[in-house]
């Protein structure tokens, strides 16, 4: 939480900007320091097929990255910000489940066919357009962390596929 970021594409650089302005308006405004809540999670995956989560964004790909990261389960998610909201945090969390996965694992636990790649085979197929990020989170308040990644994903299987929106 504590690091600066190093935004390599205009999504992340928008995110830091936003931070930045974020801090500007705490400054400027009369509230404590611990007023604004920064939530950073990581790879989002839910347990509602949706096209904007994870799930089913890889479910697309024949060729999908074989490189351990964080990731965040949203419902996990929403608990915890109801939590850190309860007790009146503020601040920087990396909030992400404990653990870490892969794309590829992804695609395996949901029936889905796929060439496992490295990242540099990725790059490879990525030049010209914006490469991707592997990322394993941080966090120096151990309390940010949620359940293990693999397992919330192994019980979450079941109410994906029954989601209206599954493929």
């Amino acid at each position: 939480e504590d690091s600066t970021p190093q935004p390599q594409c205009y999504y992340t650089e928008t995110k830091v900007e936003a931070e930045r302005q974020l801090r500007v308006l705490q400054l400027l405004s009369s509230r404590n320091a611990k007023g604004i809540l920064i939530i950073r999670p990581r790879l989002l995956i839910s347990e509602k097929a949706h096209p904007r989560n994870t799930i089913n964004k890889l479910r697309k790909y024949t060729d999908v990255l074989d490189c351990q990261e964080s990731a965040t389960i949203l419902e996990d998610l929403i608990v915890k910000i109801k939590e850190l909201i309860a007790y009146d945090q503020g601040g920087i969390f990396n909030v992400f489940n404990s653990g870490t996965i892969s794309p590829a694992r992804i695609c395996e636990i949901f029936d889905h066919p796929i060439n496992k790649i490295t990242k540099v085979q990725l790059d490879v197929l990525m030049q010209g357009r914006a490469r991707r990020v592997t990322t394993v989170l941080g966090t120096n308040r151990g309390g940010s962390q949620l359940p293990n990644i693999e397992q919330r994903i192994l019980e979450i299987r079941k109410a994906w596929f029954m989601s209206p929106e599954t493929e």
